[in-house]
């Protein structure tokens, strides 16, 4: 049995890409002078704004609520030391990195609905 194995290659003298900021429309054309209009899900629209709102918010509550946790936790492990308040100590920690990490990202994503560091860049 052969390996599975994919290539995917994309040839930019092919293809061009436009995107109007204005109208909010994106179409993709190449040599032989067709155009096809991209999904929704692949333009901004109301969807990604409620995303953004969304992440906003569960940043700011998460951050705020997290960061109140570990302060708490803190001076309790000070006081008393126990392996029940070390652990929720590090599960404090693991919720702010997903805080600062993840969401700041998934909003960019939300907000530019493309990718912007070229062809020869790979996710």
């Amino acid at each position: 049995m052969q390996p599975f194995s994919c290539y995917f290659q994309v040839d930019p003298e092919m293809e061009s890409n436009q995107t109007s900021v204005l109208d909010n429309t994106t179409t993709t054309s190449n040599v032989s002078g067709v155009e096809a209009e991209l999904p929704p899900d692949m333009k901004f629209n109301s969807a990604h704004v409620i995303s953004i709102v969304g992440y906003g918010t569960l940043f700011l509550v998460s951050s705020v609520a997290n960061i109140t946790v570990l302060r708490i936790l803190v001076n309790r492990y000070r006081k008393t030391k126990s392996r029940v308040n070390l652990l929720l100590i590090h599960l404090a920690i693991a919720d702010l990195i997903v805080t600062f990490l993840m969401m700041p990202l998934e909003i960019g994503w939300a907000a530019t609905v493309m990718w912007l560091a070229g062809i020869n860049v790979k996710p």
